[in-house]
């Protein structure tokens, strides 16, 4: 009986030791605590994401963003400072949000565009690809060009004419007439005028001085028409009137007792104008 009660005493005294020896358990957070705080970043952060899907300009950027304790960190690549500065404002005014942690790096990553819908631009975004557009039916040939007209080998038939535009008679021979006769021929030539100017022109006197002079001009224009199968070369006669000169591109081919000529040559089916020009200074 003693040693049994001497037994039981050693094995009590053993447990109280053993229990004094075991480590204290360490004072945890609960996991509704935990849940709480996770669900509150988790929508900090939906709030960062959903302000920075705002901006068109960072639509083709790629931004990962991440919350801790209401603290937004960015990461990720963009292309420009103001894309990272734009980010980091947007971010900062999301809801939730309490510091924002900016750890873009401004680089030349270009967007991934898809190839099927989308076209890379030069400045690295992407844009829809334009619509193709319907081909346009194919536009007729144009008609060859028209050979040129053959110039006439036979003679040269000369017709003149007055200040008037009135053609010269031949004789029956083919020669002018003993007395020369003139007749109104539309068919042949027309005339356009004459025009009266009155105008100023510049002159430089003997003294060098420039002076300004005032000045007459009649300009006159035939219309010369060839109805024939042969080349009519016109003889326009035109007299110089009194104190005036010709002032006029083409200048007569030559003058005859104070009277110009002009040379012109009209091919058949064709119409000629000749414009003259006489001037005085007063």
């Amino acid at each position: 009986m003693r040693a049994y009660l001497q037994c039981l005493l050693l094995l009590t005294f053993a447990g109280v030791l053993s229990a004094q020896q075991q480590p204290p358990v360490p004072a945890t957070s609960t996991p509704a605590s935990t849940e709480a705080i996770s669900a509150a970043d988790q929508q900090t952060d939906a709030n960062v994401v959903t302000a920075l899907g705002s901006a068109k300009s960072l639509s083709n950027v790629a931004i990962t963003t991440s919350t801790q304790n209401g603290i937004v960190t960015l990461s990720g690549i963009v292309r420009s400072d103001s894309q990272k500065e734009l980010a980091e404002v947007l971010a900062a005014h999301a809801d939730g949000v309490k510091r924002v942690v900016n750890s873009l790096q401004v680089g030349a990553e270009q967007a991934s565009c898809d190839p099927a819908k989308e076209q890379l631009l030069s400045d690295g975004t992407c844009a829809p690809l334009e619509a193709p557009q319907p081909d346009s039916p194919p536009q007729p040939a144009p008609p060859p060009p028209a050979p040129p007209r053959p110039i006439p080998t036979g003679p040269t038939v000369q017709v003149d004419v007055d200040q008037n535009c009135r053609v010269l008679e031949l004789g029956a021979n083919g020669k002018e007439a003993n007395k020369q006769r003139y007749r109104y021929d539309p068919l042949a030539c027309n005339l356009r005028g004459p025009k009266y100017v009155q105008t100023y022109v510049d002159r430089i006197d003997d003294s060098g001085k420039m002076r300004r002079i005032a000045a007459d001009i009649v300009e006159e224009t035939f219309e010369m028409h060839n109805g024939t199968n042969s080349t009519i070369m016109y003889m326009v006669h035109v007299p110089l009137r009194k104190g005036w000169f010709f002032d006029s591109q083409p200048k007569p081919a030559l003058m005859e007792n104070n009277v110009g000529v002009w040379r012109v040559i009209v091919q058949p089916g064709e119409t000629i104008r000749l414009s003259t020009g006489q001037r005085r200074e007063r």
